[in-house]
């Protein structure tokens, strides 16, 4: 199960994200179940209610559909039935994963995802790594579009957003950047057991990988720029740039 979603008009009614399964759902709290298969990727990630009208649902998926060709479409999709049928949307994309997906609290037409190219294993094999795009809509995701997030964004894939309650437009995504594939590969070889005369494996010293994950913080004020601060967790949270975007 990859996520897991309650109506916010009804607590018996409960959606279920399966990894490889479609959805579930129930309306008597859980004692029943049944399968949502109409019209969506097989792999879904997030469940999203839209808080003013709860027959409307929105999905993130692993677009598992349509690399095969099973689906035409890419990876966010809607529902207007409470799940019955589901249609594709942010097309405007050609990519095709996604996982997170958040609203505005104080504006819910405002909602924001990324999107990538490829799965993660095809993230690991190619230096540009996950090829991700931040997008956002203004119209319930009748229409998106890109928002220029930066470098780190475009690797690294922000797998979690939050949207802040307190202040208009002010976003938390989360990703995780890990090192260029040439720098990867040049660690697995340091590390490679080398033979002493001896004959005797001995690893030779390679520098330590620390953690590698990044933390981002994107802020949106009431102009049209976004406040970027990336840190590096292995610096005990010491800002590494800050930049904006528009």
């Amino acid at each position: 199960m990859r996520d897991i979603t309650v109506a916010p008009d009804d607590p018996n009614t409960i959606y279920a994200a399966l990894q490889v399964g479609y959805m579930l759902k129930t309306t008597d709290g859980g004692a029943t179940w049944r399968l949502l298969d109409n019209g969506l990727d097989e792999d879904v990630h997030a469940i999203l209610t839209d808080p003013r009208d709860t027959a409307k649902l929105y999905i993130s998926s692993d677009g598992e559909g349509l690399r095969p060709g099973a689906l035409p479409d890419r990876s966010l999709y809607r529902s207007l039935d409470r799940g019955e049928s589901w249609l594709p949307i942010a097309l405007e994309f050609q990519n095709e994963y996604s996982v997170s997906f958040a609203y505005d609290p104080s504006d819910p037409p405002v909602m924001y995802s990324a999107v990538a190219n490829g799965n993660p294993g095809q993230w690991r094999a190619r230096e540009s790594g996950a090829e991700a795009t931040l997008i956002r809509s203004r119209d319930a995701g009748e229409t998106w579009h890109e928002l220029d997030a930066g470098e780190e964004v475009v690797r690294g894939f922000p797998e979690a957003i939050a949207v802040g309650p307190e202040v208009p437009g002010r976003v938390f995504p989360r990703h995780a950047l890990r090192p260029p594939l040439h720098e990867r590969r040049q660690r697995q070889y340091l590390g490679r057991p080398r033979r002493h005369n001896s004959g005797r494996r001995q690893h030779e010293s390679r520098p330590s990988r620390g953690r590698r994950r990044y933390g981002i913080l994107y802020r949106q004020p009431s102009g049209p720029k976004i406040r970027v601060a990336v840190r590096r967790n292995g610096l005990e949270g010491q800002l590494t740039s800050t930049y904006d975007v528009d």
